[in-house]
Parts: C-alpha cells; structure tokens; sequence
C-alpha cells in the first residue's frame, strides 16, 4: 500500500495529502484488524497507534491529524469489547486489570491530543517560516534582476551617449568659428542639444545610484525628519510638506539608502497625482516612531483611485498614466524594497479624494545617543 501510495504521489496523479490521509486512516483500520486477533487491548504493540499520530502530524495537516487521532482513539477503544483474546495474555491475570487498561486508555487519549496539538503547531510554524524564507529570497531575487538590468541598461547607453555628446562638442567649436547666422541658429540648437545630453547622463547616474541602493546598504544613525528631508530633496522638493517637522523624534538606525528610493518612488507619484488635480493643496509626508517601528505616511489630494487600481497598484508595469509618462514600477519596487527590511506598505485611496500610503519599518533606537543629547 505504501508502495503504491509513494509511486501515485511521485506520478502526481492524485491529491498527496488525500492519498497519504487515507493510507494513514487504512493504517489504523488494519493495525486494530491485528489487534483484534492478537489480544485487543492486552498486546503491547496497542501503543503502534502513536505511530500513526506522530506519522500524520509530520506528512499532513491539522485536521488530518486531529483526525487521525480521533479515529485511531476510537478503534483503540472498541479494542476494549471487541478482541479475540490469547492465552499467553491471559496468564498471570490479576484482580484490578481492567482498571489498568481503562488508565491505558485514558493515558492513550492524552497523549495523542497533546502530540497533535504540539506536532501540529510546532510544523504549522515550521511550514510558515519556510513559506516567509522563500517569500523573502523570491523578493530579495526580484530586486536583484531589476537592479542588474537596471546597471546594465545604464552602462550601454552611457557609450553612445558619451560618443553623442563628442560629436555635439566639435560641432558647437565649429559653430563658434563660424559667424554667419546660420552658424548662430546651429550654436542654439547644439547648446540646448547638450543640455539634453547633460540630463540624460544626469538620469543615467541616478539609475546606476538606484541600483546600487535598491539592493540593501549598511544600517546608519539617522533622525527620521533628516530621511524624510533628503527624500524631498532628491526629488526636488516642489509641493511636499513634511508636517512634523519640528517634532524631535529621537535618532534611529536603519538602511537609509533603499528606503529613500521607496520614498522617492512613493512621493513622485504622490506628486504627480496631485498636480493632475491642480496641486493644491500639497503632498503632505510625515514620520513617527511607535515602539520599534518607523511609520511614515505620504498622504497627496489627487483624484484618488479605485478598488480595481488599488488591488493592482503593486503589480509590476501597472500604471494608469498615459503612455511613455511611467512604467508603473514605483509602487512595485517600493513594496520590494520595504517588504525586503521585514517592513510593509498600505495604500488607502478614495477616489476624488486622494491616496494615502503607510510604511511600517522595523528600526532600532539608538536610546544611548539619544539619552546623551538629552543630559
């Protein structure tokens, strides 16, 4: 049976836990079946139903298992009327031997309840851990492929870029050296044609920088107003408020550099989500600390979004933006990246309203500095 059971699982044509459960629950039926013609209660390999308990709490599930354990309870139990007794059991019989195999009975039906609740839990959170260890690897394995295409991308358009931008320069020499009117026009165009080439190599070193920091960075002594004003700052701080700014929140130790690509993916939506609606009033940011986490909400009053967009919101190339205007993978990598810190990210959008996104961050406060700023 358990042949067939191990090829059937391995071939995947039938359900491994059903099949496993039912050769188990088969298991059981057989062991009382020699039990029965053995003995019944009186043979001492009764205690082979354990076996079965602890078999199930290892291959299966819960209720499986709770299962189990009921079911071989009761063929236990049944063993107690129902049994074709053996000589070499009955010799040596005293007075008070059924009340010691009533207490077998008991202590069988304790012990199997306490091995199924504490085998189950003890791999329910065994199975779990294993479930997060994958979960975050998978993630950890996400944002590596996206920051090496990222590298790689910006490498291969830094060669023509550079050998773009060589050619510009001797146009705009001879350009100068040339002064008739036409030569003049060309100055222009070649000027603002290298300011573009400027930013494109601006925009290019910024990719490589997010590259880099997407993918972790050394822990770092840091107040949370100082993060949320370098976060405004790399992204230009037009229409961005940070609302306690005043507040003395003690100095905490974080990874700085993959949360500020989250935040400045999250406030550069937050920004051009309120200035569709106007930009009035502005993309408000604020931090604050409860116990061991750091809680930064970026609230905007655009035009907000549906639950059918707010379900998708951080599918990677999502985006309600017209196309060329985003590749929607801000809140993507955002999710990444703080899920990656053993933090997470809510969005909570109304539409005509706004959106309204928290980050909860696992920190550590650095209660000695702080204690010494304050004496």
């Amino acid at each position: 049976i358990q042949a067939i059971a191990w090829i059937a699982s391995r071939t995947r044509s039938i359900n491994s836990g059903m099949l496993i459960g039912g050769v188990l629950t088969l298991d059981t039926f057989i062991l009382s079946g020699i039990l029965y013609f053995s003995g019944g209660p009186f043979n001492p390999f009764s205690i082979a139903y354990l076996v079965l308990v602890v078999l199930s709490a290892v291959l299966l599930n819960k209720y499986w298992t709770w299962f189990i354990a009921f079911f071989s309870s009761i063929c236990f139990s049944s063993l107690f009327w129902f049994y074709k007794p053996l000589a070499v059991f009955s010799h040596g019989v005293e007075h008070g031997t059924n009340l010691h195999l009533q207490g077998m009975l008991v202590s069988y039906i304790v012990v199997a309840s306490c091995l199924t609740y504490f085998l189950s839990r003890i791999i329910d959170e065994r199975r779990h851990s294993q479930e997060r260890l994958y979960e975050y690897s998978l993630r950890t394995e996400q944002l590596r492929i996206i920051a090496t295409v990222t590298a790689n991308a910006a490498h291969e358009l830094s060669t023509p870029l550079a050998s773009i931008d060589l050619i510009v320069h001797e146009m705009f020499l001879n350009s100068c050296a040339n002064a008739n009117p036409d030569g003049f026009r060309m100055k222009d165009d070649l000027q603002l044609l290298k300011s573009q080439i400027a930013r494109c190599k601006q925009i290019i070193g910024d990719l490589c920088s997010k590259a880099g920091n997407v993918t972790g960075g050394s822990p770092c002594l840091i107040s949370p107003i100082s993060l949320l004003s370098e976060a405004v700052h790399l992204i230009g701080g037009r229409g961005v408020v940070i609302e306690n700014q005043a507040q003395d929140l003690p100095l905490v130790i974080l990874q700085k550099e993959p949360i500020l690509v989250a935040l400045r993916a999250l406030v550069g939506n937050a920004i051009e989500a309120s200035e569709a609606k106007g930009g009035s009033p502005p993309v408000s940011i604020l931090a604050q600390i409860e116990q061991n986490t750091l809680i930064i909400v970026v609230t905007d009053h655009g035009c907000g979004m549906s639950k059918e967009t707010l379900q998708r919101v951080r599918e990677p190339f999502f985006t309600t933006k017209e196309q060329g205007q985003g590749m929607g993978l801000g809140a993507y990598i955002a999710s990444l990246v703080v899920e990656q810190l053993g933090g997470k990210i809510d969005f909570e959008s109304q539409v005509g309203l706004g959106t309204r996104v928290v980050l909860s961050i696992p920190i550590s406060i650095n209660r000695s500095n702080n204690f010494a700023e304050a004496a």
